[in-house]
């Protein structure tokens, strides 16, 4: 990557889709400004993307020497668009190749931060695999996501679990099993998708008579958590998840944003999951008070966006608060990778 000089070529990114939206905030921190986007969808072909057109991959063709910045989570998707820039014999590499190239001394002091050893090699091997693009291997992947550390499973009485990106509900029925149901303070649960909010519901109702909770231990939020409250934009449809966004589009709907400082004030939380579609860091910042004040338990994701790999780690190790670090990653695709803070011994 350092050998590529972008001074005087026109940038150009492939994919206009959900991983170009999860990385729009990381682009336009590093400058990067593409001339226009390229996508194999004809239907996308026909629209605006954060101000530039989306033009077929033939378009290339009408430009001296561009760089190509390839913007896909998809392994098989990433491999054919390789295989097209190298028979057109156009300069390109991954986001991954690019954040990870120009941030590789911070992904080493990320990993040196991390408490064990697993950690550490897990971290390693999924940059690896990320920046070659391949799946991880068996012995890098762990069962029981967010919960797979000890810590995470254990629940004092009155702890209250904060689940920040909560779909349809499936780690609401995991915590509560952690404690038979009987220990925890509260749940409050942020989904900001309608249709996963309602099946979510469902759940909760299927839960409280399942294990006779008291209704309003469960409190269910159509919201998405950031680093300020607003009003935003959640869109749907371009992508295989929802995510919060500044601009419209046509199929966007008018979403609330909270901070947890504000949404909790000088509330008590012990524990912190959050898989919210590269939002992650603003929601911490968010809710620094909070963790300042509570030091809880944090489970965040950090795949969405190549910086969550170093700059999550970095802001709560700033805060100075006495976290450890542990990594773990929970899927055979280059997804569900999760930083896990807490200051208890495993």
């Amino acid at each position: 990557m350092d050998d590529i000089d972008f001074k005087d070529r026109d940038l150009v990114i492939w994919g206009a889709g959900n991983t170009t939206i999860l990385c729009q905030g990381s682009f336009n921190n590093y400058g990067l400004d593409p001339i226009f986007y390229v996508d194999k969808d004809e239907k996308k072909q026909k629209c605006m993307f954060y101000g530039r057109k989306v033009l077929p991959p033939d378009a290339l063709n009408n430009i001296d020497k561009p760089i190509v910045l390839i913007s896909s989570a998809n392994i098989g998707f990433t491999d054919e668009i390789k295989m097209k820039l190298n028979q057109m014999d156009l300069t390109h590499l991954t986001i991954d190749e690019y954040f990870f190239g120009k941030n590789a001394d911070r992904l080493i002091r990320a990993a040196d931060m991390l408490f064990d050893d697993r950690s550490v090699e897990v971290y390693c091997d999924m940059v690896l695999n990320r920046l070659n693009n391949r799946v991880p291997d068996d012995d890098t992947v762990s069962e029981d996501p967010y919960f797979v550390l000890p810590v995470f499973r254990k629940v004092v009485a009155g702890d209250v679990f904060v689940n920040a990106g909560a779909y349809k509900g499936e780690e609401i029925e995991r915590y509560i099993e952690c404690c038979n149901g009987k220990t925890f303070g509260k749940i409050i649960s942020f989904e900001p998708d309608s249709a996963n909010y309602m099946e979510m519901l469902t759940l909760v109702d299927r839960l409280n008579e399942r294990w006779n909770i008291e209704e309003d231990k469960i409190q269910s939020v159509m919201a998405a958590l950031g680093d300020v409250t607003k009003t935003s934009f959640l869109n749907s449809g371009k992508g295989l998840a929802s995510s919060v966004d500044e601009i419209a589009s046509d199929d966007s709907s008018s979403i609330n944003v909270h901070s947890l400082d504000d949404f909790v004030h000088d509330g008590r939380v012990d524990l912190i999951k959050a898989d919210i579609e590269s939002f992650e860091l603003k929601m911490l910042r968010g809710a620094e008070k909070l963790i300042i004040r509570n030091v809880p338990k944090i489970a965040v994701c950090i795949y969405h966006s190549p910086v969550d790999f170093f700059e999550i780690i970095e802001y709560l190790s700033d805060l100075d608060v006495g976290y450890r670090f542990s990594v773990r990653h929970h899927s055979k695709q280059l997804l569900d990778t999760v930083l896990y803070a807490y200051t208890e011994p495993e």
